[in-house]
């Protein structure tokens, strides 16, 4: 036993072997767990920015989407921040492995846990307002954010998907009526063919309105629904920026961009109710 114990020592010395301070273990299981609470944190503040998009947004018209709830809720999710959302989890799966005894258990367990506690963690940093906070330093530090992760305006101001948002220009007293898109774009707005009144009170010039339809060429647009400035769009402060961008400017009236003419009055938002145009 002598002879064995002395050829392990030897074999040692020869490959300079030493022993590991106790506090390196100690360090490095702290860090793992930091690193661990670390990407449970960031997956919440996922859960929290994705939580905030969804609710900015108008669930009650779901029926004028295509493919109804399904296909609006595949229109504002996220994918970005749910695809972070899941490398997130998948990072702190690894850390746990890492851990002390996080090899006994089962992966499906340890990612159900994760995502468990991301959830958990990310209502109450939703609840708290950070997921808007979060959403609003993306949106002002990276301009190309918005394109990725589009809210509002991004996801109404898209004509080829039946979409419209703008502001509405020339109201005839047919119901037809110009609007001025945030891109600058305008277009020639028709009710539905049975549709022969003046379009609803509540509804002027000025007012920034959401309209559902088909492009029908030239510049049209038949209006199967036009719907008042709705929760996620955020009308004064938003209308008030697109009023004054560059694109929105040349898209207008020359009396506009010099200044001369009558300026308009403040636009607040509608009712909250749509108005359906029968075709």
């Amino acid at each position: 036993m002598s002879e064995l114990t002395d050829k392990v020592l030897n074999e040692l010395r020869d490959k300079d072997v030493r022993p590991v301070p106790a506090w390196r273990f100690v360090l490095n299981s702290a860090l793992t767990w930091i690193g661990f609470g670390l990407f449970v944190l960031l997956g919440a503040q996922s859960v929290s920015i994705i939580l905030f998009l969804l609710s900015d947004n108008d669930w009650s018209e779901l029926g004028y989407f295509r493919g109804g709830p399904i296909g609006y809720a595949f229109t504002v999710l996220p994918y970005v921040w749910v695809a972070a959302l899941v490398l997130l989890v998948t990072i702190a799966y690894l850390e746990f492995r890492k851990t002390k005894g996080g090899y006994r258990y089962r992966s499906f367990a340890v990612i159900g846990a994760v995502v468990a506690l991301s959830m958990v963690a990310g209502v109450s940093l939703h609840s708290a307002g950070l997921g808007k906070r979060a959403d609003a330093m993306f949106e002002n530090h990276l301009p190309q954010y918005r394109r990725v992760v589009p809210r509002g305006i991004q996801i109404w101001d898209r004509p080829q998907a039946g979409r419209l948002v703008g502001e509405i220009e020339n109201l005839g007293e047919d119901g037809s009526f110009d609007l001025v898109t945030p891109s600058g774009e305008s277009w020639t707005v028709h009710p539905g063919k049975d549709h022969g009144g003046r379009m609803p009170p509540a509804f002027r010039e000025g007012e920034p309105v959401r309209v559902v339809g088909e492009p029908s060429g030239d510049g049209g647009f038949d209006a199967k629904a036009v719907l008042p400035w709705g929760p996620g769009i955020e009308p004064s402060q938003r209308m008030h920026q697109l009023r004054h961008n560059g694109n929105l400017e040349e898209s207008t009236d020359p009396a506009r961009n010099t200044g001369e003419g009558q300026s308009r009055p403040s636009v607040h938002p509608a009712q909250p109710l749509g108005r359906q145009i029968s075709q």
